[in-house]
């Protein structure tokens, strides 16, 4: 006789399994549209060096080192910092006048400044050049496989006006935060997307994980994902 519970067990693995499959396989492909009509060409198989999973904390470090790097506060210098003032203004008795050591104490202009802001407050976190790619690649994997990512031919237009590119772009994400990632050689075409307010542009050598981040649709050139190609294979995940 045949446990029953084998038999369920076995149905209930047989079923995970095929689910599991059916993801593997809708995560492993990225679509390809046209930019002119906004329908899709083709499923495309992602890359090994996109298929890959990388641990939240990474992400974090990558993100408070974009941070750290990008804030640069202003240096403001103590009176001890401030060129001049080594002789005392005027005699200690007899002026009249309140006491003083320095022309260059906080109350006179031109001396230094009390609680001033310091680069020195400013705590960078680094991050290895390696740490950063992966933690981007693993933003792009996450976002392809939550379909929130697509590649698009190419950004041409019949006019370089902003309401034929803003008219493309809400077809393929409409209403919608939306990073446009080029190729490098791409850079002379970007004028009609500038005053896109839900679009932000960013070429591929300048991607940066907060960018990609707060995106919530992301619009790839062919271009700039046969440049990440070449770039990032070469990284071991």
């Amino acid at each position: 006789m045949i446990d029953k519970k084998i038999i369920v067990k076995k149905s209930l693995f047989v079923t995970r399994a095929n689910v599991l499959a059916k993801r593997a396989e809708a995560v492993a492909k990225i679509s390809l549209f046209s930019f002119e009509t906004g329908e899709k060409k083709s499923d495309g198989v992602i890359p090994d060096f996109l298929n890959i999973k990388v641990k939240p904390a990474l992400i974090k470090q990558a993100i408070t080192a974009h941070i750290s790097y990008a804030f640069q506060p202003s240096h403001t210098k103590t009176r001890g910092e401030v060129r001049g003032g080594g002789r005392k203004p005027w005699k200690q008795k007899g002026t009249g006048k309140a006491r003083q050591g320095s022309i260059r104490a906080p109350q006179f202009i031109g001396g230094g400044v009390v609680f001033g802001p310091q680069k020195i407050g400013n705590k960078v976190n680094p991050i290895s050049k390696k740490m950063n790619k992966k933690a981007i690649l693993g933003i792009l994997s996450n976002k392809i496989a939550n379909h929130k990512m697509i590649l698009i031919d190419n950004i041409e237009l019949s006019e370089a006006k902003t309401k034929q590119a803003y008219t493309r772009v809400s077809a393929l994400a409409p209403n919608t935060k939306t990073l446009l990632i080029l190729a490098t050689a791409e850079k002379d075409d970007t004028k009609p997307f500038v005053n896109i307010k839900s679009l932000k542009i960013s070429l591929i050598n300048r991607l940066n994980v907060y960018n990609l981040l707060l995106a919530k649709k992301i619009l790839m050139t062919q271009k700039a994902f046969e440049e990440l190609s070449q770039k990032m294979s070469k990284i071991k995940v």
